[in-house]
Parts: structure tokens; sequence; C-alpha cells
């Protein structure tokens, strides 16, 4: 609300009193750090206005537009101050999605936006990377943050038929990591086999030796 302040000037032959009205910081903008983030990851976002907040600070509503994010339904800017931060929390996703965040003060909104990313793949490993032909070796997927609900599916290839791997792997819902097993045949001779993981585009490899 607007306030009124008595502003007061006196000499010798009396004094003037004057009143000035005083109109309330408005909404500036919103911001957010970092405007990209893994799924399950958090955010800052900051509303700023465009004076100092009055006597029991300004309420800002906020609102997003995605459901895997949450933030508070407002924040409070302080009395005497221009700004005010908030967390912006996430869930895994399996696909890249942006969220809106709006923060609204009167009749003034301002937005920012989040991208919020699935997550990507980090590596491949074996152990052991040598076996005789015959036996199996074990591997693991990993990738950079959580996977989402119902989880992430990863698809597995071996460029030898005496090296064999499931078609795909599934990370579990929470979990970053999944094993599974390389199957190997017997060998003649010294071979190496290129096992390799895909996730959304992206490949790693790793090779595995089978020996006589």
């Amino acid at each position: 609300m607007k306030r009124i302040a008595d502003i007061v000037a006196s000499c010798k032959s009396g004094s003037q009193t004057a009143s000035l009205e005083i109109d309330p910081a408005s909404l500036l903008s919103v911001a957010i750090t970092p405007g990209s983030l893994a799924g399950g990851a958090s955010a800052t976002g900051t509303v700023t206005l465009t004076g100092q907040a009055g006597a029991g600070g300004t309420v800002v509503k906020l609102s997003s537009s995605l459901g895997s994010t949450t933030l508070p339904a407002s924040v409070t800017v302080a009395n005497g101050k221009t700004s005010a931060t908030f967390t912006i929390k996430t869930t895994p996703v399996s696909r890249q999605s942006v969220a809106t965040m709006k923060a609204s003060l009167g009749a003034t909104s301002v937005t920012a936006t989040l991208t919020v990313n699935p997550p990507f793949l980090v590596s491949l490993s074996l152990s052991p990377t040598s076996v005789k032909g015959g036996k199996s070796a074990s591997g693991t997927v990993t990738i950079g943050s959580a996977a989402p609900v119902g989880g992430l599916s990863v698809a597995l290839g071996s460029n030898l038929s005496s090296a064999t791997v499931p078609a795909t792997v599934t990370i579990a819902a929470g979990k970053t990591s999944v094993k599974f097993t390389v199957s190997t045949l017997h060998v003649t001779a010294k071979v190496a086999a290129t096992i390799t993981a895909n996730l959304g585009g992206a490949t790693k490899k790793s090779t595995l030796t089978l020996t006589p």
C-alpha cells in the first residue's frame, strides 16, 4: 500500500507542512541459478524489487509450470531489503523439460525458465577386462544423476558374437548404476570385443579381451 510522508519546513515566522505520497516497491525480476540442471538437483531463485520492502516485508507469490519442480508458494522480501531467495527442488526426469517460474506481486508478474535435464551416460566399465573364452565378465553402466520414476533403459551392444550382452539394461528409479553380465564363448585365438552402452545418442565403449 502507498505511504504518506509529512514534510515540515520551519522558520521564525512559522512552519509549512506538505504531504509526500510514496509508492510501494514493485516487482522488478525473478532469476534462477543455475538455469539448467539434472533432475534431482536444486536451483536457487531470486526475486528483486524496484526498491526497499516496507514494514512487515513484501510477500511475492511463486508458481511453476512443471510438476517435476517444487518451490514455496511465496517468498517474503524483508523490511528494508530489495531481494529474497528461495529454493527450487526438482525430481529426476526421463526427457528434457523446461519449467517456467512465475513471481507475482499485485498486478505485476515476471518469469524465468529452468531447464531440467534427464540423466546422462557417465561410463561403461568391465570387470575383469580379460577372460578365458567361456567365462563371463561383469559390466557396469553409470549415469550422472538418479534415474526417474519407472527406471531408465540403456541399450547395450557387442561387436563379436563370442561376447554377448543383454539388448538393454534398466537402471532402477533413484539409482545411478546397474550391473549386467557379458557371456563369452570359447575362442581359438586371442580376440578383443568392444562392448557399448548407448543413452540418448551418447555412447560409451569398453574392451573385453578373450583368450583361448
